[in-house]
């Protein structure tokens, strides 16, 4: 069998997980109905998952429809969240290499790159009507 890649979002691994514990699946089924590389990764998820506070799922007959929306919901909406949180640290390391940027053109090259808020446009320009 194909290795496959060991990443997947926690909506799914959560999905299978579900579908395991309620017993319409075998966790080898699973395994080779999704294609997932490793003889006990899907325990191992159910491990964690099962060590969640935030998630509880008692006995498996028990598992309705409605605490696996509600649970997967959760856990698709903090995998957002985290999503989110990265891509702001991003843009934030991405404003401050400009803020550096700005200020080496100023110290190495006496550039002011800086915009200035009480400039005026120019009245004779080249371009007078609109395209």
């Amino acid at each position: 069998m194909k290795k496959t890649n060991g990443f997947y979002s926690e909506s799914f691994k959560l999905r299978v997980v579900l579908e395991v514990l309620s017993g319409s699946i075998t966790k080898e089924g699973a395994r080779l109905r999704y294609r997932i590389g490793g003889n006990s990764t899907i325990l191992e998820w159910m491990r964690s998952y099962a060590a969640q506070k935030s998630c509880t799922f008692g006995d498996p007959l028990t598992l309705t429809p409605e605490r696996m929306t509600d649970c997967s919901d959760k856990l698709a909406l903090e995998e957002r969240i985290r999503a989110l949180e990265a891509e702001l640290e991003y843009l934030r390391l991405k404003s401050r290499a400009y803020e550096i940027l700005v200020d080496i053109a100023k110290r190495d090259f006496n550039l002011d790159l800086k915009k200035k808020h009480g400039a005026k446009q120019l009245a004779n320009s080249k371009r007078s009507t609109p395209r």
